[in-house]
């Protein structure tokens, strides 16, 4: 993935966001790449989402609803 993303922008699927650690080792692996890098996480429990949020502040975004789902959109 880090080698595919440095070249062209990326769209990452990860199913189960649980505790972030697969997005922010995304992001760190990722922090020098000049394109844009699209993270699409699905997780079922929204408490873990919230928790990942409410500690990482460097990670801002806000819930919406997009088709009747709750969607956290992150913003970085």
């Amino acid at each position: 993935v880090v080698a595919k993303a440095t070249d062209k922008p990326t769209t990452i699927l990860e199913v189960g966001f649980g505790t972030g650690l697969g997005m922010t080792a995304t992001f760190e692996a990722l922090s020098s790449s000049p394109n844009a890098i699209n993270f699409l996480s699905l997780e079922i429990d929204r408490t873990l989402v919230d928790f990942f949020f409410s500690n990482h502040r460097d990670f801002p975004g806000e819930w919406t609803s997009v088709a009747g789902l709750e969607v956290f959109q992150g913003k970085r």
